[in-house]
């Protein structure tokens, strides 16, 4: 200080709301001095709004540090679940490959495409900046992408279109939603193009004004029979579909089987 042609000083103590003391308050001044009633009273009220200060300060980043540790676990919690799902759907398409019959085969199969599907969804929300909403572009893109290999097919002779037009889900309603247009995309793939017919396969996502989404799946392919009614099928995927759809989504379906098969869907549950 008085190397700085300092002559006298005023502290004051920097404390917390618990009295425990985080640091000191000073005035300097360049003459000797005693300070006057006016000073005083600056230096404690400067001091006290400092330890409050300091004290939310503090608060903010304990609340920041704990929020980024359990961003981090529910990264790692998606990440191991992904994985456990992964090795689930391996397994299950390994052992379809030692089975004779191709109707449990195909059961395996479709069991390992649907454990894949939610897979890909803890991925996807791993890899998200926000574990609160999924991209479903780049989802339903790996998904559709991952059904053709399992079916050994390829887009020279079925094609496929996604737009989703900026829509995102929570995994609430990304799971359901993922799983139904596994199962009719499968359908897709193993009914609408016999006989290296060619074809498309659609999946479209609109907004609509009341805040619900409108999905659209569907392919040109044979169409679907229409002496059958998809809500009462022996099929499981079928099944699938319309719990998923009314019970898990609370939305509605309908059917359009004459050119192609298209499904349409309505349900709550998505962003913008």
């Amino acid at each position: 200080m008085l190397a700085h042609d300092l002559r006298a000083t005023l502290s004051c103590p920097i404390r917390n709301a618990d009295g425990n003391v985080l640091g000191t308050f000073c005035i300097f001044y360049n003459k000797a001095k005693k300070p006057l009633a006016h000073e005083i009273q600056l230096i404690q009220s400067a001091a006290n709004l400092a330890g409050i200060a300091i004290e939310r300060k503090q608060a903010e980043e304990q609340i920041k540090k704990s929020l980024d540790e359990k961003e981090l676990l529910l990264k790692e919690v998606h990440h191991r679940t992904k994985n456990n799902m992964q090795i689930i759907s391996s397994l299950l398409w390994l052992q379809s490959k030692d089975i004779q019959e191709e109707k449990y085969q195909d059961m395996f199969r479709d069991c390992s495409n649907r454990i894949l599907s939610m897979a890909l969804l803890h991925e996807k929300v791993y890899e998200s900046s926000d574990l609160l909403e999924i991209d479903l572009q780049e989802y339903l893109a790996s998904l559709l992408s991952d059904l053709f290999v399992s079916y050994g097919e390829t887009t020279d002779r079925i094609e496929y279109r996604i737009e989703t037009n900026g829509i995102s889900l929570d995994l609430d309603s990304g799971i359901p939603c993922g799983l139904l247009i596994q199962e009719l995309v499968s359908n897709s793939l193993k009914h609408a193009f016999p006989k290296e017919r060619r074809g498309k396969i659609w999946l479209v996502l609109y907004p609509r004004d009341n805040g619900q989404i409108e999905l659209i799946v569907g392919d040109d392919g044979i169409g679907f029979p229409e002496d059958l009614d998809f809500r009462k099928t022996q099929s499981l995927g079928l099944q699938l579909v319309t719990t998923l759809a009314e019970k898990q989504l609370g939305g509605t379906i309908e059917l359009d089987g004459k050119n192609g098969t298209v499904f349409n869907f309505i349900f709550e549950g998505g962003k913008i």
